[in-house]
């Protein structure tokens, strides 16, 4: 394997490795900022505007609470797995694309770092082949 491509391969690698813990750590603080709040999905009564009678309310434990805080909790889980289901696949490949871009970004950085270390092996290599030992390596 040559250097250039090991030095590609680190960079993917390292990015990789950077963007994959960041995308895990995003995830889990989505994921616990929208985890069942009782405060929310428990109070002591639900009150709704209604442009027939103005007011609807319902004491919690009566049905109309329970078929409103079961629709609520139902939306809740529904819109919880839709946003971290979204989180993950963007996630994924966000990761995959920076992942190929750091590679082909270390590979351009290796080849142009590396030009110096070719031209002294050409030389050294033109000096061994033609027995020129004038010729010098230059800085």
């Amino acid at each position: 394997m040559s250097m250039r491509l090991r030095f590609a391969l680190a960079c993917a690698g390292v990015f990789f490795v950077v963007s994959g813990t960041a995308l895990v750590s995003v995830y889990f603080v989505v994921r616990a900022s929208l985890q069942y709040r009782a405060s929310v999905f428990t109070p002591n009564s639900i009150v709704l505007p209604d442009d027939r009678y103005g007011w609807l309310s319902s004491e919690r434990f009566h049905e109309g609470y329970e078929l409103a805080r079961k629709f609520a909790l139902k939306v809740h889980g529904t819109y919880q797995d839709s946003v971290l289901g979204n989180l993950r696949n963007a996630g994924a490949l966000t990761v995959l694309g920076g992942t190929g871009i750091a590679f082909g970004v270390g590979w351009r950085t290796a080849g142009m770092v590396l030009i110096p270390l070719r031209n002294v092996t050409d030389t050294a290599r033109r000096i061994v082949q033609n027995h020129d030992l004038s010729e010098r390596i230059g800085y």
